[in-house]
């Protein structure tokens, strides 16, 4: 038996998020190409008689106080379930990555013992089978099963995975506080003029199919900003107008520029840290390096 597996947990952002339509079901139909980062939690998961979870990092205090609340907890809890027989693991989260923006910080940890637990149990199931029983968790944790670049559909858990995008270094925005149930409030501030027919994220998948740079993003919550409030609408102006383009990340509120940190001219610099943001510099990550596991 393994004495445990060590997994990374990357972060997300979505290169394109078009809403299409709204579904019969109440959900939005989206076309979005989402890319793992560089920036991201450790996962490990050990032998044990019991389902158990420790949480540490400096992004702990946005984990649930209830492990039965946290999406990394329920994922190893369902796979037991589906297994119908009990199984136990000790799983520990080093947490960086801060919740509610955007980023996808729980769904991939919750990928990412979905991943460790097949291996340390000896499931033997495929990337395939692991995203089906993802997307019950949740919409973005099919995709952190992929990693890498990959086009996703439907509510998001329809993943094809793409080949890598090209090597490409972005500026992280990341302001001091989100809002509760920001998704929610983001996808019911829109209206039909919002949707789209997914030609950006076509256009997207051109590029990096072909290799060619990733020089831009679209966001279609981009223009509804201001849910958040005035602090990240204005950083997000302050950036477009100064020449350095940005999108959110997801949902947001996060947002990023597909741009070094060192471009970002010194008032800018100056006025992010005035409002508390913190703006750090990371890279894209491969399917390769996404999906890495370590013997402990």
């Amino acid at each position: 038996m393994r004495r445990g597996l060590r997994l990374r947990a990357p972060a997300k952002i979505n290169l394109t998020l078009e809403v299409l339509n709204r579904r019969p079901d109440g959900y939005h139909e989206v076309a979005t190409v989402m890319q793992t980062i560089d920036f991201g939690d450790v996962v490990t998961v050990e032998p044990a008689s019991e389902i158990t979870l420790e949480v540490s990092g400096p992004a702990a205090a946005g984990v649930p106080a209830e492990p039965e609340q946290d999406l990394a907890y329920r994922a190893a809890k369902r796979l037991a379930f589906w297994l119908k027989e009990p199984r136990g693991a000790r799983i520990c989260l080093e947490k960086h990555v801060p919740a509610g923006m955007g980023l996808g910080g729980g769904s991939s940890d919750a990928a990412a013992v979905l991943r460790g637990l097949n291996l340390l149990w000896g499931l033997d199931r495929d990337a395939a089978s692991l995203a089906r029983s993802a997307a019950e968790l949740g919409s973005d944790v099919p995709f952190f099963v992929y990693g890498g670049t990959a086009l996703c559909r439907g509510r998001g858990e329809v993943v094809d995975g793409l080949v890598d995008a090209a090597e490409t270094v972005l500026t992280l925005f990341l302001p001091p506080k989100t809002i509760a149930d920001k998704t929610a409030a983001m996808y019911a501030s829109l209206d039909k003029s919002d949707f789209s027919a997914g030609v950006a994220t076509r256009g997207l998948v051109d590029d990096v199919v072909m290799r060619r740079p990733v020089l831009d993003g679209w966001n279609v919550f981009d223009r509804r900003a201001d849910v958040f409030g005035e602090e990240v609408a204005a950083a997000m102006e302050a950036c477009r107008l100064a020449g350095f383009d940005v999108h959110l990340a997801g949902s947001g509120p996060a947002f990023f520029a597909l741009r070094p940190r060192a471009d970002l001219p010194d008032r800018e610099a100056a006025l992010m840290d005035y409002l508390g943001f913190q703006v750090r510099e990371f890279r894209f990550l491969s399917r390769a390096e996404a999906l890495k596991v370590e013997e402990l």
